[in-house]
């Protein structure tokens, strides 16, 4: 990740729910806004993250370059 840019998932179809950790300190929003270093969640590294269907279309996260997010996905 690149942490002037902000990311979104790709969702697989039928995807109902997500389990996400980040391996750094990220920033989410899942209300269509872009989040930046200063606007947004803040979440510490290896905290568990649990997306909503409502809430998989409109993550968007940016994260120091080196970050990794590991996702899982649930139909």
């Amino acid at each position: 990740m690149d942490g002037a840019k902000a990311y979104a998932l790709t969702v697989p179809v039928n995807s109902q729910m997500a389990v996400a950790m980040p391996g750094a300190a990220i920033v989410y929003r899942d209300d269509d806004a872009s989040p930046s270093l200063t606007n947004g969640m803040p979440v510490a590294a290896s905290t568990l993250l649990v997306l909503c269907q409502n809430s998989l279309q409109k993550f968007q996260v940016i994260a120091p370059a080196s970050t990794t997010l590991n996702v899982l996905f649930y139909k």
